[in-house]
């Protein structure tokens, strides 16, 4: 690796400040210094990284290609910095709960509960980064179990509960008298999702696809509990696992009209903790059940 942490500074902050004044004087240090640095990254790599007009410097497209990477590696040294000074001074040893989305409070005290079930001696922390995948979580050591949802017959998670994809509007609409709604006429309504990437097995390829339905306008919101209130504000309509609802007093849950899309709810855990998940896996079936069961 030929450039140093000061290089990527300076090139996120010339991407963020737009001049290399402004960005000198958020470093810190003399403009004659940024300059310096500036030309010692472009000779390091062999490359120009700006383009140059009188006495403008402006990232091209290598220079900002570098600053978009670092400002994303910046961020995890710093994280990861942070956590080795607060792990060195705690007492006690942490799970590491990733919600992503699924951020619907529940979760963790589901997870809380089951921990405290299970007998074991650690601290629940909550992730919430939802800008990498679960699996990239993993692999990076920067989590230690996730709970969401999959199609039920899968096998990438462990289950330890059942649900079904239900029909999410606001309440007090002539929708209200029905039960079910069908493909076509959710499909007028502004479409909140959680992600735009077609999955197998979920609602577009079930209930949307066969009847030659599709959404005209879709907004992706990525918190469940966002979404949620998207929803209770009347700005349009979503389909999720029924539980992710659970009694929300601005919505109304209708079942998809002739299909019915069954899922569960999974734990994955990092294979680093691989030994927990019969006793947590366990503890956790007995809360979702007692939570769920009415």
């Amino acid at each position: 690796m030929k450039l140093e942490r000061i290089h990527w500074q300076l090139l996120v902050s010339l991407e963020q400040e737009g001049t290399l004044t402004a960005a000198a004087r958020s470093l810190h240090i003399t403009q004659a210094a940024a300059s310096q640095r500036f030309r010692e990254a472009e000779r390091r790599l062999g490359i120009e990284l700006a383009e140059r007009n009188q006495k403008t410097l402006r990232l091209n497209d290598a220079g900002l290609r570098i600053a978009s990477t670092a400002k994303q590696a910046l961020s995890s040294i710093q994280s990861a910095e942070d956590d080795a000074r607060w792990l060195a001074q705690r007492q006690r040893p942490r799970l590491r709960l990733q919600l992503g989305v699924f951020d619907m409070p529940w979760v963790y005290q589901l997870c809380r509960q089951a921990i405290t079930d299970s007998e074991i001696d650690a601290d629940l922390e909550w992730i919430a980064d939802r800008s990498q995948r679960i699996e990239t979580a993993f692999s990076r050591d920067e989590i230690d179990l996730a709970i969401h949802p999959q199609i039920t017959g899968a096998t990438e998670l462990t289950s330890i509960g059942p649900d079904t994809l239900v029909a999410v509007l606001p309440t007090g609409l002539a929708e209200s008298r029905l039960d079910t709604i069908s493909a076509q006429a959710l499909a007028k309504w502004p479409f909140f999702t959680y992600s735009l990437t077609l999955q197998n097995g979920w609602e577009y390829e079930r209930f949307f696809k066969p009847a030659a339905a599709v959404p005209t306008q879709m907004v992706k919101i990525e918190s469940i509990s966002g979404l949620l209130a998207a929803v209770g504000s009347g700005d349009g309509a979503t389909i999720l696992p029924a539980k992710c609802v659970n009694g929300h007093p601005a919505l109304q849950v209708l079942a998809l009209q002739n299909t019915q899309i069954h899922c569960e709810w999974g734990l994955q855990l990092n294979p680093k903790i691989a030994h927990l998940k019969p006793v947590l896996s366990a503890a956790l079936k007995r809360g979702f059940q007692a939570r769920f069961t009415h």
